[in-house]
């Protein structure tokens, strides 16, 4: 008989948990199937051919000593679980045989995961009323349950003086069950009117009794759950992503909240227009149907089912069986892998011998006689006839391997970065473009100390040297070193240190008695510091030697920058160049999404000091943390565009050896950014190491009018206009169609039939991009415009909302979308203006299903400019910058607008978390020469030469400006 288990939370006692386990067992009661109740912790998996992990945030990143033990591989079932954070080693989820997560959000979590995953409705849906419960409620009755800490002093002053108002009798709910949740509430009860806390009840006491009321607000998921399935109005206050998202799937998340002031109005609004979710139950439940029929189609029938779960001394006796069977299994599991190691040191063996064999052969030694002896002698290491001689054995062996194409494609690259060589983007300077600097550098009028603190932990001797030798050698003299031993054990760490310092008395060194780890030691150099501005550079990396030159040419241009980053090169473990990182100017929307500065930076000692240094609870994302707490304090943040860095990568390293903790420890440093900004909004890890998503709260329900001009082709609006009905989750927006001298009656019959939902415009007048949307903007009634193309398909729900919580901030003017072409290739993710001479989508063609350079397919970013053809801006934004300028005719009319909006002091911004396709010109072809509007084109570079001629500030003056393409020219 195949046996089946039940794992959930059965242990902390939690309502919600509890009732999760109730509604399972139901469910298998009711379908047949036999089980057993397990216990987390306390089973032998082995012993189980299907167990339902059931409801809950159950998945968590590990390690967690409670959590984990829910991560059980096999061919098992997930039912309806939550996830919470990001974590990234759920591989074995691929050989469950059915995935339930509990909402979109989850689901897209486990993205990475090779398997079907079902969003399914909480089964917890499913629980019946009891007939009694042991209150009884009187009058018209509102529920409210509060978490501990929901509000300040000042605000649950404020909630009582509201709720004390309302005409209801107030019932406080103990829903978690946690100590803390009672006593809270028992302390507000006592200040309110018409109040009674309730007593403790079981889950399904609980269930009935939110059947019972007429309004609830709560800060718990379940309670929601529990109210929205009884059709009560509720409001989720203090919500957490899990709510958040319960909300969201359902289109509810209007009723969220984490500002009491907007919390009262929606209230409020609850009173008046009662909403009724009896529709949206329906189809959860229809949705739970479908989930029971297949598991019915997984699982044995085999009829009434059992819990085994009785008395603590079975239970007891039972993990020791099951700890028994275990131990047996591990040490058959430690038996065979013996073996295989066995046999893998046999073969080892064998190709040693091989090997060896190889060179004691007469082909051998005269194949390696002929190389020292001619080849190393006619063509030595780093000529160009070495290079040739090289290049020609690559190519042999590429298409040997790989056939033609692929030489075809490292060719390209090569000619690249020998065309990036004779640039110099990344060459050391000369000696004498070095001694220009040297002399230069006597003519600064300013010439502030720059302490470079590098803690130092068992490096590899030659790293250490060169990371020292490289500031011994720079162009610019008034610096410091300050060096902190972090405890290493290395012998010669303290011998090399020593030497060092008696050579140079600018050089200063600590050694710790203890490991402090990076935030310490780093905090201990700072304290060795006299420097008016400090730098960073680690203990395997380097500078160029014109790295302080460069950073003091900057500050005597700007004397009031605070924080200076520049451009860096990957080295290898061997010095060799790798990967260029070529960054734009500041733009800290970036930032927010991901840490694009790294090296080499030089910070104000005085900030620095303000804000006291590294933290420790940082450890794995300490300089991410830094940087925002300084940005924090100033934005006086400035860019050089040149390498100054060499930034060595090897596998050991924190950031690879610590990926789950690097993103957890990363994300609350931007949660506590946010925080500390005053920011409303929640910071989630995306499935992309080390980028993040803020996402912000909108913060009312402004109307959006979306503009589309159109001409015909009905099939292109028909989809345009269903997929914007069929899957935005934003509902408070009107759409106006700019019927430009359509011809075709089967055109003028569908939009006849639009006429009942949505404007139609007449604009009689030969086609003009600019000057029909100016004409459009008059008709809005919306405080948001929204232009957009007849020729795009809505991919993802929340698209108006990802546009909207960016396009609210009061820095930001126009917002664009992510476009991609019908191959799912990119068409737009910015623009770069002189790019091509004019402006220009960068990386169109590119893969969408890659993060792009520098992550900026995944980013939320700013640009010069983004395209109309999906572009949302405040209509008082449109209005202060006068519309579209109408003198361009077809193209350009966008980044002339965005430019503009610039000028007014506004950043422009560009949300990966907006997606559609675009269906325009995907079969026009790539050719860089072709220019669909030559006058406008023309007009464009006169208006803004001296902006295409500076060089586009979020782009960067070491890419092309000429290729789609940018890999071969950042690596090699």
């Amino acid at each position: 008989m195949k046996k089946v288990g039940i794992l959930y939370d059965n242990i902390s006692g939690k309502t919600g948990d509890v009732a999760i386990g109730l509604s399972l067992k139901k469910i298998l009661r009711e379908i047949g199937v036999d089980f057993d109740e397990l216990f987390p912790g306390n089973f032998n998996p082995y012993d189980y051919d299907t167990i339902i992990i059931g409801g809950g945030h159950l998945i968590r990143p590990s390690p967690d000593f409670f959590y984990d033990k829910f991560k059980v591989p096999g061919p098992h079932v997930l039912n309806a679980v939550g996830i919470l954070d990001s974590p990234q080693d759920l591989h074995y989820l691929e050989d469950y045989r059915y995935l339930t997560v509990g909402s979109s959000w989850d689901k897209e979590k486990l993205s990475y995961i090779k398997k079907d995953v079902h969003v399914v409705p909480c089964t917890t849906m499913l629980l019946e009323d009891l007939e009694n419960i042991p209150v009884k409620l009187e009058g018209p009755s509102l529920g409210i349950h509060l978490l501990p800490q929901t509000f300040d002093e000042a605000q649950e002053e404020k909630f009582v003086e509201w709720i004390s108002t309302l005409p209801f009798n107030i019932y406080f709910i103990p829903i978690t069950h946690c100590n803390q949740d009672y006593i809270s509430m028992m302390r507000i009860s006592s200040k309110v009117k018409n109040s009674v806390l309730l007593p403790i009840m079981k889950p399904l006491e609980i269930f009935t009794l939110m059947g019972k009321l007429d309004y609830f607000i709560g800060c718990s998921l379940h309670g929601g759950i529990f109210a929205y399935i009884h059709n009560v109005p509720f409001i989720l206050y203090n919500y957490n992503e899990k709510m958040f998202f319960f909300m969201k799937d359902r289109g509810l998340d209007r009723f969220t909240f984490t500002n009491l002031d907007e919390m009262i109005a929606s209230f409020n609004f609850l009173l008046k227009d009662k909403p009724d979710y009896s529709r949206k139950i329906s189809e959860d439940l229809d949705e739970l149907k479908v989930h029971i029929e297949r598991l019915k189609e997984i699982l044995p029938s085999n009829g009434i089912g059992r819990i085994n779960s009785s008395d603590e001394s079975p239970q007891i006796n039972n993990q020791i069986q099951n700890l028994q069977s275990q131990l047996t299994k591990y040490e058959a599991h430690i038996f065979d892998l013996t073996n295989q190691l066995r046999e893998a040191t046999s073969r080892a063996q064998k190709l040693d011998s091989e090997i060896a064999e190889i060179k004691r052969s007469i082909i051998w030694r005269m194949m390696m006689k002929f190389h020292h002896s001619f080849i190393e002698r006619l063509l030595p290491q780093d000529t160009s006839r070495r290079e040739i001689y090289d290049l020609g054995l690559r190519s042999g062996r590429i298409i040997a391997d790989e056939g033609f194409g692929s030489l075809a494609c490292e060719f390209k690259r090569y000619a690249c970065n020998k065309a990036l060589r004779e640039k110099k983007h990344y060459d050391l300077v000369s000696p004498k473009e070095l001694d220009n600097m040297r002399m230069q550098c006597e003519t600064f009028k300013y010439n502030p100390k720059i302490s470079i603190i590098t803690p130092v932990w068992n490096a590899k001797v030659k790293w250490l040297k060169n990371a020292i030798d490289s500031v011994l050698n720079q162009v610019y003299g008034n610096w410091e070193l300050c060096i902190v031993d972090d405890a290493s054990d290395k012998p010669y760490i303290r011998e090399l240190l020593d030497n060092y310092q008696k050579k140079d008395p600018r050089i200063k060194v600590k050694y710790l008695s203890e490991n402090l780890g990076v935030s310490g030691a780093s905090n201990e150099a700072l304290a060795l510091a006299s420097g008016e501005f400090i730098g960073f550079l680690e203990h395997d990396d380097q500078l160029l030697p014109n790295a302080l030159y460069e950073v003091i040419l900057l500050l005597n241009r700007n004397t009031g920058a605070d924080f200076v980053y520049s451009d860096e090169i990957l080295i290898s473990e061997r010095g060799k160049p790798v990967y260029a990182y070529f960054r734009p100017d500041f733009s800290l929307d970036y930032m927010l999404s991901h840490c694009y500065i790294v090296h080499f930076v030089v910070i104000r000692a005085n900030i620095l000091k303000k804000i006291g240094g590294f933290r420790a609870e940082f450890k794995v994302s300490q300089d991410y943390d830094l940087f925002l707490r300084v940005l924090s304090q100033t934005r006086n943040v400035l860019h050089i565009p040149k390498i100054l860095y060499g930034w060595r990568q090897y596998e050991s390293s924190t950031g690879h050896l610590l990926k789950e903790k690097v993103m957890e420890s990363s994300r609350r440093a931007l949660q506590d950014f946010a925080d500390r900004e005053g920011i409303k909004g929640v910071v989630y890890g995306t499935k992309y190491f080390n980028f993040f998503r803020l996402k912000r709260d909108i913060l009312d329900q402004p109307k959006i009018s979306i503009i589309i001009p159109t001409k015909d082709r009905i099939d292109l609006l028909r989809r345009c206009i269903e997929s914007i009905q069929n899957r935005s989750s934003y509902d408070n927006y009107e759409i106006i169609i700019v019927d430009n001298m359509s011809q075709e009656e089967e055109t003028a019959t569908y939009l006849d039939g639009l006429r009942k939902s949505y404007r139609i415009i007449k604009f009689n007048e030969k086609f003009n991009y600019s000057k029909l949307n100016n004409y459009a903007a008059k008709f809005a009634l919306g405080d948001y415009l929204l232009f957009l193309n007849n020729d795009v398909e809505v991919l993802n729900s929340d698209w108006l909302e990802a546009m909207l919580e960016q396009s609210q901030r009061d820095e930001i003017g126009c917002v664009g979308a992510k476009l991609l072409y019908p191959d799912r290739k990119i068409q737009h993710v910015g623009v770069v203006v002189g790019w091509g001479g004019r402006a220009e989508h960068i990386y169109k063609w590119s893969h969408s299903n890659d993060i792009g350079y520098m992550g900026h397919f995944v980013s939320i970013r700013n640009y010069s400019a983004v395209t109309a053809a999906c572009m949302m801006l405040r209509k008082s934004i449109f209005d202060e910058v006068g519309g579209f300028d109408e003198s361009f005719e077809i193209g350009f009319g966008d980044v002339d607008l965005c430019l503009r909006v610039r000028e007014l002091g506004y950043e422009n911004l560009f949300t990966p978390y907006a997606e559609l396709l675009h269906y325009e010109s995907a079969t026009r072809g790539r050719s860089l020469s072709f220019d669909p509007h030559p006058n406008d084109t023309k007009r464009f570079i006169e208006r803004w030469q001296e902006y295409i001629k500076g060089g586009d500030p979020y782009y960067n003056p070491n890419l092309p400006l000429d290729s789609y393409d940018i890999l071969p020219f950042v690596s090699w």
